[in-house]
């Protein structure tokens, strides 16, 4: 919370059950004020301005539903949108729809269904904060997912990763951009010479 009030974007990096999901549930708790006082079924009628979207591997979404049902019952209206389901139309509908109303707190989807939704998502959504899960797997500039998660229009943006760098340090400098839209592109020649030290400590 403190580094989402300070517009501070961070990636956070632990190894895998460190509680990194956690944290992100709590952190949606303190922002969107939920609190174990409130409970969404008693107010159907509200509408949430600034849902979050939480962006992960498809074999991981449930499990994110499933940890927010354990630590936030009831704080929460959660949409899971899975557009390889065999009614993909009608779930897109379903998610478009919910966005439009603004019934919705946090959608989650994989990584592949952000890529077909993104652009028709984008002007029913003032997300307050997106959550990139395996944020890793946002590696090369131009690739489509790449692309499609820099054009997200959000208060806040958050990487979740235990492998912050796989091959190169550009995978890093990549991953900084992305957290800190233009900030890390501005320093360019001071990021390539921190690079090119790193290089040279490796070879030492």
């Amino acid at each position: 919370l403190f580094l989402f009030l300070l517009t501070f974007l961070p990636i956070i990096i632990y190894e895998q059950g460190l509680g990194k999901t956690l944290q992100v549930i709590g952190l949606l708790s303190a922002v969107m004020q939920r609190s174990t006082a409130y409970n969404y079924r008693t107010r159907t009628r509200r509408k949430c301005l600034h849902p979050a979207l939480v962006v992960c591997p498809r074999s991981v979404a449930l499990q994110w539903e499933q940890e927010f049902q354990k630590f936030a019952k009831n704080f929460f209206r959660i949409h899971v949108y899975n557009r390889e389901q065999i009614l993909g139309r009608i779930a897109t509908k379903k998610l478009l729809n919910a966005l439009k109303k603004q019934h919705v707190d946090v959608v989650v989807m994989s990584y592949s269904s952000f890529l077909r939704t993104h652009e028709a998502m984008a002007p029913l959504a003032d997300w307050c904060c997106v959550v990139f899960d395996e944020v890793h797997m946002l590696k090369g500039k131009t690739t489509k997912i790449s692309l499609a998660s820099n054009a997200v229009d959000c208060q806040r943006r958050f990487g979740l990763t235990g492998t912050v760098m796989q091959n190169t340090y550009e995978e890093l400098w990549m991953l900084l951009n992305w957290a800190r839209p233009g900030t890390i592109y501005r320093s360019i020649n001071l990021c390539m010479h921190i690079l090119k030290s790193l290089y040279q400590y490796e070879y030492m």
